[in-house]
Formats: C-alpha cells, structure tokens, sequence
C-alpha cells in the first residue's frame, strides 16, 4: 500500500514498456493511453464532466494529492474537459509515480467525494515494478 504523500518518495526509474502495459492492467487503467511524446513515454486521458465546475473540483481534488506527492499531471482544460498525462521528467519516460497518480485520478472518479488527506490509502500493490 502506497499513500499519496509517499509517492514522492519513490527512486523516479524509466518503465518499459511492458512494465507500463502490466501496471495499466494492474491498476485498471484500461481507459487510459500509452503513448510516445517526443523523447518520452506517457499515459493520459480525455475526461469529460457534466460542467466547468464539476471538471474544477475535480481538478481542485487532484491537486491536493498532486502536491502532497510532489508528482504533477500535465493537464489542459476547457469548460468541461480536463485532458491530463503523466511522465516523469526526472527519468524522461512513465515510472511507477504515474502509475500511481493515475489510480489516484481513478479512484477520484470512482468517488468523487474522495479526500486526499493524510490517511487516504492509494491501495497499490508495485511489486511487479521491482
């Protein structure tokens, strides 16, 4: 179990990418892509919420756990859309802290109510990253 706050903790190393399409899997991030930007790797998503507000709060929720990670998405929104990526630029390419932040985007979504405080636990099991 990773909380959000000990995401910034982790050793930022490069995934393959098998090890990105296993933690995709793993993590069920099956609506998310994996692609190539330029020199690096990415995952990222194309949400669309009811309106501006409910696609701020949700932006306002996963800025909370973003800055407790010290992992920050990428993100470009406009009125009800929020177009998000991971990568991590101290590796130049998708290591487990993406992966990580994208199950919190996920659990988020899940539960729009979700606090990222403290004790929130981002159930994760990284295991197979070794």
């Amino acid at each position: 179990v990773k909380k959000v706050f000990e995401i910034r903790n982790i050793t930022p190393l490069a995934l393959t990418d098998s090890q990105i399409k296993i933690g995709m899997q793993k993590f069920g991030l099956g609506e998310w892509s994996f692609r190539t930007d330029g020199d690096r790797n990415v995952i990222g998503k194309n949400l669309q919420f009811e309106n501006f507000r409910t696609a701020w709060d949700f932006m306002s929720i996963i800025a909370v756990g973003a800055d407790m990670a010290e992992h920050h998405p990428e993100w470009f929104n406009v009125y009800n859309q929020v177009n998000m990526i991971f990568s991590t630029h101290d590796c130049k390419g998708v290591s487990v802290k993406d992966l990580l932040m994208a199950k919190m985007v996920e659990d988020v979504l899940k539960n729009p109510q979700t606090e990222i405080i403290d004790t929130y636990d981002l159930n994760a099991d990284i295991t197979w990253a070794g």
